[in-house]
């Protein structure tokens, strides 16, 4: 990617050489674009904050465009921008230092407004640690760690392959670590270096570069620093000063793009103070928007409010209505009267009464009581006629009772688990020969049949005798459909030597050991009334057993 980006884009030398031939703003605006991280970073580090990086990384780029035509036939300007920016951070903080020595109170200020000592000595050691290395080292680093450049872009910008970046990379990282050492720091291994170079990494303020770009370039206009002839006229002189002719001359030609900066800052301030005042107005009109919106949201709502009020009272005005004319019909069923059936029973005490049913079939002649809901869901004449029910809700009970038991034997067909270990101690099987099935809990399932019933039985019968209804049903759910399923019931058969079958069941909870009820019968039992699971596999397991060996005969006595 970054070799094909590198074929695509041009590189900083013929940026350079358009700027300077051909005054292009563009290719110097593409020059601060690549570069003002680096420069901004590094003003930071060596500053200690960012209180002055702005005006740093402003000098550096004048300077660059007082010398782009003298550095057109550089590589890469990474390592010259890094060295410029160390250099002018130097002189800011010389400057300031004579400033804060002259003006007491000015340094308390300084001091005060100084950034933790913890973070200035590290960085300002990474760069003159950088600044002690050769330009083919400092420039490659500056390259892959500040720029944050891949191998690959790093290769192109020096003309050599990856492999030969990454190298050189490793070296120039050793001899950079040597150098820290020197200074006091103990650097762990080269990817730890690297990693601090790269965290030293500060990104530029947004808006900076197209700022510093567009000063710059205007400054140089007005210096004439684009005209190429002139620069090409005074490369040979220029070369031949010293550092502080260089530095004088620096400040003289500066003088007047200073001022153009001043004043294209100024503008910049009046702007910001112009659209900061346009924010602020849009602001008040948003809030003032707002605030009607929220007063007609709360008159929707009192409104709404209001029409529910009306819907509930119109409603309750409607169940009274029909609670009257329902009362007037039925006064003479439900007063007390000594020759009626009825009387009127509150609500909540039908929940506490059990209707049983009598029925004929005792051996002595007596009636014997049965539950008011049959395991069918047949519903007792007792319990009917306390209710009022028609014949179409007896039918519609009997029918959700049938539903949720097949849905029940189903899921009790799938749950079926043989206890190879012999039967409960409970049971007291002795030494019989027995096996031991288990019908396993599905809570969920169940909870979910039982919800399905319920809701069919408050669609059939309303929700008042439907609840009476499951009340009066609680036993055979539990005795039949063991709790929908949240108990677990256990069989266990067992033949004795004259082939009589006893049978064992009971129920217990799937977290706990004890049972809640059991019992058992013994002689000649017969398997049909017990759930089909049970029957068949007790029926398969009789089947499976040896025929008992008929008893010997006795001899004739003599």
């Amino acid at each position: 990617m970054g070799a094909l980006r590198s074929r695509m884009e041009p590189n900083d030398p013929e940026l350079l050489r358009c700027y300077v031939r051909n005054q292009d703003e563009d290719a110097f605006s593409e020059l601060v674009r690549r570069h003002i991280d680096l420069v901004y970073a590094t003003a930071v580090r060596s500053l200690g904050g960012p209180s002055a990086a702005s005006d740093v990384t402003q000098e550096v780029f004048l300077s660059l465009a007082r010398k782009a035509a003298w550095l057109g036939a550089e590589g890469s300007l990474a390592g010259w921008l890094h060295r410029a920016a160390v250099l002018a951070a130097r002189q800011r903080v010389r400057t300031e230092a004579r400033r804060q020595r002259r003006d007491q109170v000015a340094a308390l200020a300084h001091a005060m407004d100084s950034p933790e000592p913890e973070s200035l000595p590290l960085n300002q050691d990474l760069d003159e640690a950088l600044l002690e290395l050769d330009d083919g080292d400092r420039r490659i680093l500056v390259l892959r760690f500040l720029e944050q450049r891949s191998l690959r872009e790093v290769g192109a910008c020096l003309r050599i392959g990856e492999d030969a970046a990454q190298k050189r990379v490793a070296k120039a990282l050793l001899r950079l670590s040597h150098r820290l050492a020197r200074r006091g720091y103990a650097v762990a291994s080269a990817a730890g270096l690297a990693a601090s170079i790269q965290a030293a990494v500060i990104p530029a303020p947004p808006g900076l570069a197209a700022a510093v770009a567009g000063h710059t370039f205007h400054a140089a206009a007005a210096a004439g620093w684009l005209s190429w002839p002139l620069a090409a006229s005074l490369v040979t002189p220029f070369m031949a000063l010293t550092h502080v002719q260089t530095a004088a001359f620096c400040l003289v030609t500066a003088a007047l793009p200073l001022g153009y900066q001043w004043h294209a800052r100024a503008a910049v301030r009046a702007e910001q103070q112009q659209l900061e005042s346009d924010f602020q107005q849009a602001r008040t009109r948003f809030h003032e928007v707002d605030f009607r919106r929220a007063h007609q949201q709360r008159r929707v709502e009192s409104v709404e409010r209001s029409l529910e009020w009306a819907r509930k009272d119109l409603a309750l005005r409607d169940q009274v209505a029909t609670i009257a004319t329902a009362s007037q019909g039925t006064a003479a069923r439900y007063g007390w009267l000594d020759q009626s059936p009825y009387v009127r029973v509150p609500k909540a005490v039908l929940e506490e009464v059990h209707f049983l049913a009598a029925i004929e079939g005792r051996g002595n002649g007596m009636p014997a009581a049965t539950d008011p809901v049959s395991p069918d869901g047949t519903v007792s004449d007792s319990l009917a006629d306390t209710l009022n029910l028609s014949a179409t809700d007896r039918a519609a009970v009997r029918e959700s009772f049938a539903a949720m038991s097949t849905q029940f034997r189903q899921l009790e067909t799938e749950h079926v688990r043989v206890v190879p270990e012999g039967p409960p101690r409970e049971f007291n099987v002795g030494n019989q020969d027995s096996a031991t099935l288990v019908l396993s809990a599905f809570p969920e399932a169940g909870s979910q049949l039982a919800s399905d019933l319920r809701a069919q039985m408050t669609r059939a019968l309303g929700e008042d005798k439907a609840a009476v209804v499951w009340t009066q049903s609680k036993e055979v759910f539990r005795s039949t459909f063991r709790e929908f399923g949240a108990l677990e019931e256990i069989y266990t058969v067992a033949l004795d030597e004259r082939g009589g079958l006893s049978v064992w069941n009971g129920l217990r909870r799937p977290e706990e050991r004890r049972f809640e009820s059991w019992g058992n019968s013994s002689g000649h039992q017969q398997l049909g009334a017990y759930p089909e699971p049970v029957r068949s596999y007790f029926q398969r397991w009789i089947d499976e057993r040896p025929s008992p060996a008929p008893a010997p005969r006795p001899s004739p006595q003599p």
